[in-house]
């Protein structure tokens, strides 16, 4: 069996249906591919001009597709055939990956300005704390430090308590 790449007419249309599924522009397809510009994903679009192979592998990665949907095979008679059954199930897994990706795509959007506190607050179900300030944090430290039990050491002890009476033996005098 061949294997040869698709023309590049259909070639376009595959990539402008991945572009289009991850809903990116052709400016932002391209700055994550590495690409120099978005007219350089439209003249692939168009047919006009044809990614390299490394560039195809990577349009398969970000599309959650095997590479070899740029491909084109010359014998027919070799093509994996599908039975009604096995579509509909890979139709169903695909249906459930976008659907997927779309929920992700919305938590990206709702995390994007939000901190880290916050989302797990979100997802323990937590109630929301009031937002911090800086007076809040150092009210809290004082109160912190006011109401936590002193260890007092031995030397600030002694230098606190009175002075007992040594109990050393007065020294006596010898005649």
């Amino acid at each position: 069996m061949q294997i040869r790449l698709m023309p590049r007419r259909l070639m376009g249309q595959t990539i402008r249906g991945i572009r289009n599924r991850l809903g990116m522009s052709q400016a932002a397809f391209a700055e994550s591919l590495g690409v120099e510009s978005g007219a350089m994903v439209s003249r692939w679009e168009k047919g006009q001009a044809q990614p390299e192979y490394g560039t195809l592998a990577k349009i398969a990665t970000m599309g959650l597709v095997d590479v070899l949907v740029f491909h084109e095979t010359t014998d027919a008679a070799q093509l994996p055939q599908l039975t009604p059954g096995e579509a509909s199930e890979l139709r169903a897994i695909l249906a459930r990956m976008e659907a997927l990706l779309a929920d992700a795509k919305v938590v990206v959007e709702r995390a994007a300005n939000r901190t880290a506190v916050e989302m797990l607050e979100t997802a323990t179900g937590s109630a929301a704390a009031p937002p911090v300030t800086a007076d809040a944090l150092v009210l809290d430290a004082e109160v912190r430090l006011e109401t936590r039990p002193r260890a007092r050491s031995r030397t600030a002890s002694a230098a606190k308590s009175p002075k007992r009476p040594s109990r050393a033996k007065p020294k006596s005098s010898a005649s």
